[in-house]
């Protein structure tokens, strides 16, 4: 018997030889680069816009909390709508936001609210923010505001709306109408009609007497106080007298 040859077998147990380096490897080489540089710029604009959504998918918008402008030692501020001048500050500093939409103003000395042209209203207050763009204006820190009419009030917040040329005080109030003394968890003046409201409970003091209320109305040229919802009216002439000496 002739003995079997063991070359081919050992050639089958290698198996298939490599495939040859040649034209067929290069653009497989190349396809894989592609496609992963394709995943890679696909992953990159999918974080973008990832990052440039928020919860609700509205875009964000990054404002840089740098000043676009600072100026020290303001002697006068005037801010103008329509050519008429609506605000006047004297002030150690007016800070513009980047976005030129605000301005924010501190170490405030004097500070003028116009109507028709005319100084209106004369405010103090720590800081104020005005808005560039509505004039609208909100005064933050032992706001002191004094108006015709001898009405004046303070408060820790006051925010001015100018198209509806309204004050809000959405903080405790103190405020005084001629000899007549308010204090109510907020207030809302209308400085074209003269209207004064507090829409929750008020307490009035007058010589010789306290009203309580749930609300008051109040025309200030008029001098008419209207108090509703379950008033209470105490005579305490000692006790009132001196809430109604007034801070100069």
């Amino acid at each position: 018997m002739s003995p079997i040859s063991s070359q081919p077998a050992c050639q089958s147990a290698r198996g298939a030889a490599p495939a040859p380096k040649g034209k067929g490897a290069a653009p497989r080489v190349r396809w894989k680069r592609f496609f992963w540089a394709g995943a890679g710029l696909l992953a990159a604009v999918w974080l973008w816009g990832w990052l440039s959504v928020d919860e609700s998918g509205q875009p964000v918008t990054r404002v840089s909390d740098e000043p676009q402008a600072e100026i020290e030692g303001l002697k006068s501020f005037l801010f103008r709508r329509n050519g008429q001048p609506v605000w006047e500050f004297s002030a150690r500093r007016a800070q513009v936001d980047a976005g030129g939409t605000s301005t924010l103003i501190s170490g405030i000395s004097r500070a003028l609210l116009f109507r028709d042209g005319q100084p209106f209203l004369h405010l103090s207050a720590s800081q104020v923010r005005y808005s560039n763009a509505s004039s609208d204006l909100e005064a933050s820190g032992s706001v002191n505001v004094t108006g015709p009419d001898d009405f004046s009030f303070q408060t820790a917040r006051a925010l001015w709306f100018n198209a509806s040329q309204t004050v809000d005080c959405p903080k405790a109030v103190t405020a005084w109408l001629r000899n007549i003394y308010f204090a109510t968890p907020r207030l809302s003046y209308n400085w074209t009609d003269g209207v004064l409201t507090c829409p929750q409970a008020v307490e009035v003091r007058t010589e010789g007497a306290v009203f309580r209320g749930k609300n008051l109305q109040a025309t200030l040229k008029t001098r008419e106080i209207r108090l509703s919802g379950g008033v209470q009216l105490i005579f305490a002439p000692s006790a009132v007298q001196k809430v109604l000496s007034r801070p100069r």
